[in-house]
């Protein structure tokens, strides 16, 4: 069985909400939806400009209204969620091969792995999504394992609990 204890931090809670949040609203092209987007839009600006000089001044506010779009609501939310006491309490992972339980503030909850959906990994996080609620999703900060083979014995056990 691995345990791990761990408090998500500021960066970690924008890096998760807004991965989780593309997944959710573009599930099968996730962070590629940006770029297209963009590129869509500029070729759309410059198909209608009649003026080629205002093509730059276009495209930052395309640029800008999408960034402020695709990142303000993770960066509020991730603004609110840090600085929530119950979120920034330390939180307690039992993870053996069949079940997880987690131990945080006083609450705890056992769980099989069937409880999650897919795990996707980040920069910096694993994230575990509920296989029930699509709208709740754990954030696993990976500086919370001691090492590379611990990480890589979570992967191993998520990977197994999904071929099951």
């Amino acid at each position: 069985m691995l345990e791990i204890t761990y408090i998500v931090k500021g960066w970690e809670w924008f890096e998760g909400l807004l991965i989780s949040s593309l997944k959710r609203i573009f599930p099968r092209v996730g962070s590629l939806v940006f770029p297209l987007i963009f590129l869509i839009g500029l070729a759309g600006v410059l198909g209608f400009s009649d003026r080629k000089e205002s093509i730059p001044a276009y495209a930052a506010i395309l640029l800008a209204i999408l960034l402020l779009a695709l990142c303000g609501v993770p960066a509020v939310r991730a603004f609110q969620y840090s600085r929530n006491k119950l979120l920034s309490t330390p939180s307690t992972w039992r993870i053996g091969a069949e079940r997880i339980e987690i131990l945080s503030r006083g609450k705890e909850t056992r769980t099989g792995w069937k409880s999650f959906g897919k795990m996707t990994e980040t920069w910096h996080l694993f994230l575990l999504p509920s296989a029930a609620n699509t709208q709740s999703v754990y954030f696993i900060p990976k500086r919370a394992f001691r090492d590379d083979a611990q990480r890589e014995c979570f992967r191993e056990m998520a990977k197994r609990a999904r071929g099951k």
